[in-house]
């Protein structure tokens, strides 16, 4: 048997396990610390190609001075893939224990919402997204 599948099952079977239920209009991560739903946007401040994240999710206590990004909205935002990295990075930042030795594994459901938006490549695209942020895996209910 080849150690490195070992290590990997071995890995596997102590990791966190969340779920993720996924939607255009928010993603619901649910793991042993909780529950955190979060619609799909992202809050910036700055000007455009040099704005940092205000807030992820959820309104910043004073949106009005930001501007709202829907993740899932038709209108051509540059650097949009970027934005659904720190979006899914954080939802999994919620949902860890911060002494986690292992990287969680990701169930997730509800990819073919997203259709519309990845054109049949929801599942890949999600399993980059999930990977990037720290998922040891992803698998799709």
């Amino acid at each position: 048997m080849n150690p490195n599948g070992l290590l990997d099952k071995i890995m596997r079977s102590i990791c966190d396990k969340i779920e993720a239920h996924v939607s255009e209009h928010s993603f619901t991560f649910i793991s042993k610390k909780g529950t955190f739903c979060l619609k799909t946007c992202v809050y910036l401040d700055g000007i455009s190609g040099n704005y940092r994240i205000a807030a992820i999710g959820e309104e910043p206590i004073n949106f009005s001075t930001f501007k709202k990004v829907d993740l899932f909205s038709k209108e051509g935002i540059p650097g949009k893939y970027e934005l659904l990295e720190e979006y899914v990075k954080h939802g999994l930042t919620l949902t860890t224990s911060k002494n986690a030795l292992t990287r969680p594994e990701i169930r997730c459901f509800g990819s073919e919402n997203l259709s519309n938006f990845f054109n049949g490549y929801e599942q890949g695209i999600l399993y980059s997204l999930f990977t990037a942020a720290g998922a040891v895996g992803v698998i799709f209910k």
